[in-house]
């Protein structure tokens, strides 16, 4: 079954193009992703109840561009799917239990989730792999959808704790899986992309307990390099088309090293801060509220927020405005200023939003920020990445520069610390045999 279902991806000529469109030149030959695959196929042939051809799926990982903490608060965001990727093979059991083995890194877990103890009371604990299977088997089954027993194996390269949205691609996966499995015999409609990611985001908020926006789903769900307006419901999700490769630079992602635990209180300060400059307007989210009323306001503002509330907000009105002048330069093939914006909002997630550094002693992300701007020396951008604190950072590197960045970075931080990646054009999907 194995290496019938390995010559079916890797010698078809469609199917070998099919994956190098998801997975690109920059993360690897299809050599590294012929021993990934091949190593998913053995894992879940042991792991598996019932002897059958597995369905295959994958959902990527995300870089942030520009937006950077707008998206709770009904703002806009320039994100990015990547060529990093967790992919999961699949088949039906015989049992009413769906049994999970997840391989992130060298962090294995198997979780079972009996199908008639959906959401109870102690059933899952917040912040584990069991509470995002929970989450997606649950909202699906609150859909309509019927559910059987089934395994996956699930084999992932987005580190977690990178900054490049492990926990939304999981999400992102388990609802895709359970969708394509069981949806069209329930009567039910297919997700739409947009759909997926709004429900992926239910279960990081509900289910795995982190006070998230939308971004990181929706990035991964959708794929290519979007624009995405969240000032309703549905979103409104713009394709872009901008080849940065094209345009002398590649995407390299640095991770520094740092724990994202004990930071919880910390993500969700910025949302509750920025929530509550807009109250002070009688507004639920700053996307509701007149930039020029917080400026003509700072001194009553300052009596009933805090200050770096106020900063928080200036940054969020800040960056909704770059992503329009993003769309701009991408739209007129301008890299110049688009490289000039994403580093403009990087300063600003620095200087205004302060998500950089969360204890004085630990300081991995501005350690990384201040070496890759030294080693750029104003040749390309750098912005820390996602939920900021800690994990990774991005930055556009010129080509002809790139050995040159990594051997610096990698110096640095260590040699499993930086990643080339390409963006990758397409979201969660199939990989059909």
């Amino acid at each position: 079954m194995i290496i019938t279902t390995i010559k079916n991806l890797f010698e078809d000529k469609d199917k070998v193009r099919l994956l190098r469109d998801l997975y690109g030149k920059q993360s690897g030959s299809l050599v590294y992703q012929l021993e990934r695959f091949t190593d998913l196929l053995k894992k879940h042939d042991a792991f598996s109840s019932r002897a059958a051809d597995p369905r295959i799926f994958s959902a990527p990982g995300r870089i942030e561009i520009i937006g950077n903490h707008t998206d709770h608060n009904n703002g806009k965001v320039l994100a990015a799917a990547i060529t990093f990727d967790t992919i999961a093979a699949v088949t039906l059991n015989d049992g009413g239990t769906v049994r999970l083995q997840s391989e992130y890194g060298d962090k294995y877990v198997k979780v079972e989730v009996p199908l008639d103890n959906l959401g109870a009371s102690g059933s899952y604990e917040k912040n584990t792999v069991r509470a995002i299977a929970v989450g997606a088997l649950d909202i699906m089954r609150k859909r309509g959808v019927k559910l059987r027993g089934f395994d996956a194996t699930l084999k992932s390269d987005v580190a977690g704790g990178s900054g490049l949205s492990s926990s939304a691609a999981f999400e992102v996966l388990l609802l895709l899986i359970v969708d394509a499995l069981f949806s069209e015999d329930s009567g039910a409609e297919r997700l739409s992309a947009v759909e997926r990611a709004e429900l992926a985001q239910q279960i990081e908020n509900n289910y795995y307990g982190k006070p998230s926006g939308l971004m990181d789903q929706m990035a991964s769900s959708v794929g290519g390099l979007v624009a995405i307006d969240f000032i309703g419901s549905p979103a409104n999700v713009q394709p872009l088309h901008f080849d940065l490769e094209a345009n002398g630079y590649s995407v390299v992602i640095v991770k520094p090293g740092g724990d994202h635990a004990g930071l919880t209180e910390h993500y969700a300060a910025i949302p509750h801060e920025m929530k509550q400059v807009a109250s002070f307007f009688g507004k639920n989210v700053l996307r509701e509220v007149d930039y020029g009323d917080i400026i003509k306001s700072v001194p009553t503002l300052r009596q009933s927020v805090s200050e770096r509330a106020i900063l928080r907000a200036l940054h969020y009105f800040d960056e909704n405005f770059r992503v329009g002048c993003a769309i701009a330069a991408v739209a007129n093939n301008n890299v110049h200023d688009f490289i000039g914006l994403v580093n403009e909002s990087g300063d600003s997630s620095w200087e205004l939003l302060q998500n950089i550094s969360a204890f004085p002693n630990k300081q991995p992300i501005a350690i990384a920020l201040t070496l890759a701007r030294r080693a750029l020396s104003g040749n390309g951008a750098v912005r820390v990445m996602g939920g900021g604190f800690a994990g990774s950072i991005l930055c556009l590197v010129r080509n002809e520069r790139l050995p040159a960045f990594v051997e610096s970075m990698s110096a640095a931080f260590g040699d499993h610390s930086v990643d080339v990646l390409d963006i990758r054009q397409a979201g969660a999907c199939e990989i059909p045999l």
